[in-house]
């Protein structure tokens, strides 16, 4: 896989981190947290086009990230 793949690839890993609620001290305050959690929610619930190039760009197939990481978030 090529270095920007990987980068994609790990925006992808962030995004769900976040999601999850993983900012452990990357904000500046728990309302940014949450703001990111929501945010990051709304991506991937949404699987808009920003999701989808941001997959296509990762390798990944949206439709199976998407259910993944709704599993997670909703699970």
């Amino acid at each position: 896989m090529s270095p920007e793949g990987v980068l994609w690839r790990e925006v992808v890993s962030l995004a769900l981190g976040d999601a999850l609620g993983g900012r452990d001290g990357m904000c500046d305050s728990e309302n940014a947290a949450l703001v990111a959690q929501h945010q990051a929610r709304r991506w991937f619930e949404n699987g808009g086009p920003d999701f989808r190039t941001v997959c296509a760009l990762a390798d990944l197939d949206p439709q199976a990230i998407r259910e993944h990481a709704l599993r997670l978030i909703h699970g």
